[in-house]
């Protein structure tokens, strides 16, 4: 899998960009980033600043997957990039 880190990163940004593109138009005004124990919404952001935020860090994980040269630095950057992958997709069940 290691020998494919460049086609996993760019596969990464594109469903990334994509997925934020076409999410832009569904989303409210305010999006929920954080959902307290008792079910209400415990921080917001404005649709604009939260997706940038997003694609922001997720671009950052995916480049390190790309520039990575180390088996054992590739591993730990493919967790995180699932993690964002995680994060993104339940910023938008939080929201829809």
């Amino acid at each position: 899998m290691f020998k494919f880190h460049v086609q996993i990163g760019i596969v990464f940004l594109s469903i990334l960009i994509i997925g934020n593109i076409v999410a832009y138009f569904y989303l409210p005004e305010d999006l929920v980033m954080q959902i307290n124990s008792s079910g209400t919404s415990g921080f917001t952001l404005p649709k604009l600043i939260g997706q940038g935020l997003l694609i922001l860090i997720g671009g950052a994980v995916g480049l390190q997957v790309v520039m990575k040269k180390k088996e054992a630095d590739f591993k730990r950057w493919l967790l995180a990039m699932a993690i964002m992958l995680l994060v993104n997709v339940l910023v938008l069940i939080f929201n829809l």
